[in-house]
């Protein structure tokens, strides 16, 4: 669980009555999620309506509220669209950031577990998704994936910084374990670099993919209704972007052949290129290396109370069976 922020929730609660109307009594935070420049609320109104208020600092990504707004308008089920202004706006600026409004869903997300039928819906959601064709519609707004990976730099820059042992005691933890991991940390950059030359020439399909679609970016309703949700990473990218979350995952929780196998039997047949699928593996270690390296050693913008939470997520990253181990393992070039 996370601290609470020390946030004017007064201004909050005036955006919500003067952009959307919203008599909101109380704001009860959530304290959930990584990113630590984003913090979740539920907005209860005195007549019993509740929304889930995104509050970030900085500024939106038009994507996050873009993409469901078209999937949920075009008819894909379980997806849940941004609830629009007064003035038909997707989010509204205020004083320390920017606030986004969702209905909102009492349950859990999918790291508690999924039913058969849930993963046969997921597989079908997701099949909707990637088979809409909204990469057409899309391809000005979103980023499109050519492998040549964005993550690769931050996590060098880090790793020099380290070399350098010019990192700062703060982050002692941090340094100590990424200072450890140095030498595989620069193996993974070195066979992404391999792969993505490699499948630069190779002809892929690419579709509207979510980016992020773990367990946790799941929800569960507790009537047992399934949403996609948190849309920041939607891109046009190959399937195999968002299948590395379901096939012989371990991100999140770890996804068992059977659920695997219902969740492609709502899919439908696919048949991933496992370069592909090692490449986004190892993107995906890096981006997360990378993020609380470059916070942690590279920048004055820290918050203390986090340091235990961005260490623990590198330590599960490396842990016996994890993403790091089970990559190396599947993939027969490194």
């Amino acid at each position: 669980m996370r601290t609470e922020p020390a946030l004017n929730t007064d201004t909050i609660k005036h955006c919500l009555a003067v952009d959307y109307g919203f008599d909101v009594g109380a704001l009860h935070w959530l304290g959930t999620g990584y990113d630590m420049d984003a913090f979740g609320y539920e907005a209860v109104e005195p007549k019993g309506c509740s929304w889930f208020v995104r509050f970030s600092r900085g500024p939106v990504n038009p994507g996050s509220v873009n993409v469901p707004l078209l999937l949920a308008s075009s008819g894909v089920s379980n997806i849940l669209a941004p609830v629009p202004t007064r003035a038909g706006d997707l989010w509204s600026n205020v004083d320390e950031g920017t606030v986004v409004v969702f209905p909102f869903i009492r349950g859990n997300d999918g790291t508690t577990g999924l039913t058969d039928e849930q993963w046969l819906v997921f597989g079908q959601t997701l099949a909707a998704v990637h088979n809409g064709g909204f990469e057409h519609t899309l391809s000005a707004g979103l980023p499109t994936d050519s492998f040549s990976s964005d993550s690769i730099q931050p996590v060098l820059n880090v790793l020099n910084r380290i070399d350098e042992g010019a990192c700062e005691r703060r982050a002692d933890g941090i340094a100590e374990f990424l200072h450890a991991k140095r030498a595989l940390l620069r193996a993974i950059v070195h066979r992404m670099h391999e792969l993505g030359d490699q499948l630069k020439a190779k002809p892929f399909e690419r579709v509207l993919c979510h980016g992020d679609i773990h367990a946790a970016n799941i929800l569960v309703s507790d009537a047992g209704e399934l949403y996609l949700t948190d849309w920041d990473t939607a891109r046009i990218a190959p399937r195999e972007r968002d299948l590395i979350f379901i096939i012989g995952s371990r991100i999140a929780r770890k996804v068992e052949p059977r659920e695997e196998s219902i969740f492609l039997k709502g899919y439908g047949s696919v048949y991933p290129d496992p370069e592909a699928l090692s490449y986004y593996r190892y993107e995906l270690i890096l981006e997360d290396v990378g993020e609380i390296g470059t916070r942690r050693l590279l920048t004055d913008d820290v918050l203390p109370e986090t340091e235990d939470l961005d260490l623990d997520l590198l330590q599960r990253l490396f842990s016996p069976g994890d993403i790091v181990e089970t990559t190396l393992e599947s993939d027969s070039g490194a």
